[in-house]
């Protein structure tokens, strides 16, 4: 077993603790986050699993982040640019409308002048090399993960306690636990218990100001996996949860849920001095700033 835990957790080359990088360290949280997001798996600290990642892997990974940030960057420069181009298309228009608007001269300079979207010296960062072994590797790895991805969509996982149906026998696993009610991993800060460890590491980054996840289409950071996705859809438009009584869908289950309320006329918050039930706590809240409210409440 303890052979196990020699070996590099993403590629499986032996490791060398002194100078490899250990993956579940609070420091490393974006890295985890990133191996889950290229490799569509789940991946937590297990005491029978290695812990630690290679050099190499760790390499890649940071040439990925990197990759990242200059494309959100590029992303950005290329939004500017055309809220510019339409600008000056606007003047264009306003003077063909009124020449007298300006002279030959500011018609010649506006026209003249070069627009470089993107300077030479914004792309040229120092990029760690990489080497021919280094891209055959990661290109037989992908090619190797599609292949294991296009089988793994054959089948499916059921849960035999309730029906629910998932794409991978991992997450069957971790859906199980739900079933089992024991929380066996505790958080020493605020004694709160979690299913898994990995689960347990992720809130405690609540206790910290760490945000470690990052949106994969803007410069914003989150400290959970799941309000990142959330946010991630408001780029994406992605509205994955479909509400059971109409054809609206919404980012989010708690927003569904919460829209689902107004077909069942579920109304939980109940105003006891006017004797009112209300659909959310928003409206319970402004009912109760209303001036027929405060009649019935004297201070």
């Amino acid at each position: 077993m303890d052979e196990l835990l020699r070996h590099c957790r993403t590629c499986g080359t032996t490791i060398n603790k002194e100078f490899d990088v250990n993956l579940f360290e609070e420091s490393n949280f974006q890295l985890v986050a990133l191996i889950q997001d290229i490799a569509d798996m789940w991946m937590e600290y297990d005491n029978i699993l290695p812990d630690f990642i290679c050099l190499r892997c760790k390499t890649i990974l940071d040439q990925i982040l990197q990759f990242r940030s200059i494309c959100q960057r590029t992303h950005r420069k290329l939004l500017a640019a055309i809220k510019d181009l339409n600008k000056r298309s606007e003047l264009n228009h306003d003077y063909e409308s009124n020449p007298n608007v300006g002279g030959e001269d500011s018609q010649h300079n506006e026209s003249s002048e070069e627009y470089e979207i993107i300077q030479e010296s914004d792309i040229e960062e120092e990029v760690p090399e990489t080497t021919k072994s280094d891209v055959i590797y990661v290109e037989n790895t992908i090619k190797s993960k599609a292949k294991r991805r296009d089988n793994r969509h054959l089948k499916s996982w059921i849960c035999d306690q309730c029906g629910g149906v998932f794409k991978s026998s991992t997450y069957l696993k971790l859906h199980l636990l739900r079933h089992t009610d024991e929380k066996k991993f505790e958080c020493d800060i605020c004694k709160r218990r979690y299913y898994t460890q990995n689960e347990m590491l992720r809130h405690k980054i609540l206790h910290t100001n760490a945000r470690p996840y990052a949106c994969r289409y803007c410069d914003k950071t989150f400290r959970g996996t799941s309000s990142k996705a959330v946010h991630e859809r408001t780029h994406t438009n992605e509205r994955p949860f479909d509400c059971r009584y109409c054809d609206k869908s919404f980012r989010s289950t708690s927003v569904r849920k919460m829209h689902e309320g107004v077909h069942l006329n579920n109304r939980k918050f109940h105003c006891e001095q006017c004797d009112q039930w209300f659909l959310r706590s928003s409206h319970l809240a402004l009912h109760q700033r209303t001036k027929i409210h405060k009649a019935k409440c004297p201070s």
